[in-house]
């Protein structure tokens, strides 16, 4: 069984909230998602806190104008890093209307003010979406210089490295941080992903997926990020349990239902696999994922028509050619005696010619004498 890369499936989920954490973070969107912050979280400071609360409650609102510079503050001073940065890099992304208005917006508050470390480092994320490497590593290694203790940009910096595949100098930015901030789910996550995706240790991986889900195990991100390693270790209780804490918390939860869904299937629990998929495309018809599990399901029951049923729709939906072809395999494997016979049949059938053409020609006893 496949799955989408993991870090796939983190960008398009919400980002995680502290167990601490007094107001629920908004669900940011992928893009911001896909630079999740830093967890660190000092000691409670009454100002901070005030700060923090009203620049979310302005967020929330759809006030970015007023957001952006307290959440800046925040950002800079370490404060409630995950919800900050993300509400920030959202708040530029709603007030600009794409990566490209944030980038022009950006640029010009690093010209004003070559040294405001979070411009450089949201910079940073955005030249990474408009695929600017060289670009990027420039402006996260300047907001480093500017302050080498900025726990977001040196995740953004290890980030950065993942996604140009120097996955091992990633590993040790990571690595790095949990030295400062030994509870960084942040970096915890990202570690996990890393070492299961790209060194193929999902054993090892699981430690840093677990520590980062503790006490936070109904997130759907962390929930499903450590079932998902748990199913590739092979511990599929592990990994049940873990998709069905996420569920407990939030029954719509799709994402884990599907891949309890997979759990399942993987078991050979076929009528409990059955079900998950076909809870999600109750609500979510439209639903690739479910459906094609769904698929594979009833291939693996040997039910070829409904396989070929959920195969053929899934293909309309998304086009995908991959589809196709298991398309044709369950028509295949169903009509298998069929073609079988039909096979040997023509088979009969060109040989009865070859005879029959044959014959004639041997019919007048041998090669007539030369004659002389």
């Amino acid at each position: 069984m496949n799955f989408a890369p993991l870090a796939v499936l983190l960008a398009a989920l919400p980002a995680a909230v502290p167990a601490n954490s007094a107001t629920p973070a908004p669900a940011a969107t992928a893009a911001a998602n896909a630079f999740p912050a830093s967890t660190a979280v000092e000691s409670p400071r009454a100002e901070e806190q005030g700060l923090f609360d009203g620049a979310i409650a302005k967020y929330k609102s759809g006030d970015c104008d007023a957001a952006i510079p307290d959440l800046k503050t925040l950002v800079a001073a370490g404060f409630r890093g995950t919800e900050s940065a993300n509400a920030l890099r959202d708040c530029y992304l709603t007030k600009y209307k794409s990566a490209d208005g944030a980038v022009t917006a950006l640029e010009a508050e690093v010209k004003a003010n070559p040294n405001d470390e979070v411009a450089h480092s949201n910079l940073g994320c955005f030249y990474i979406l408009q695929n600017k490497r060289d670009a990027a590593k420039t402006e996260l290694i300047r907001a480093l210089e500017i302050n080498p203790g900025d726990l977001d940009a040196r995740a953004n910096l290890a980030f950065w490295y993942a996604q140009v595949g120097q996955g091992h100098t990633a590993i040790n930015e990571y690595q790095n941080i949990l030295k400062t901030d030994p509870d960084n789910r942040r970096s915890l996550t990202e570690l996990c992903n890393l070492i299961a995706e790209q060194e193929n240790d999902a054993k090892r991986a699981e430690p840093y997926c677990a520590k980062a889900a503790a006490g936070q195990e109904s997130n759907e991100m962390l929930g499903v990020t450590l079932g998902l390693v748990r199913m590739r270790a092979g511990d599929l209780d592990g990994a049940e349990k873990a998709f069905n804490t996420v569920l407990a918390a939030n029954p719509d939860a799709r994402t884990a239902r599907t891949f309890l869904g997979v759990a399942r299937l993987q078991r050979n629990d076929y009528p409990g696999a059955v079900g998950a998929f076909q809870e999600v495309l109750a609500k979510h018809p439209d639903d690739i994922d479910a459906r094609v599990n769904l698929a594979r399901t009833f291939q693996a029951q040997k039910d070829y028509a409904k396989a070929a049923v959920e195969y053929r729709q899934a293909y309309h939906q998304s086009g995908n050619g991959m589809l196709l072809g298991a398309l044709v395999k369950v028509y295949l494997q169903r009509y298998y005696y069929a073609i079988v016979f039909a096979l040997l049949g023509a088979m009969a059938l060109l040989l009865w010619r070859y005879l029959d053409v044959k014959a004639p020609a041997d019919a007048g006893g041998g090669t007539p004498a030369p004659v002389r």
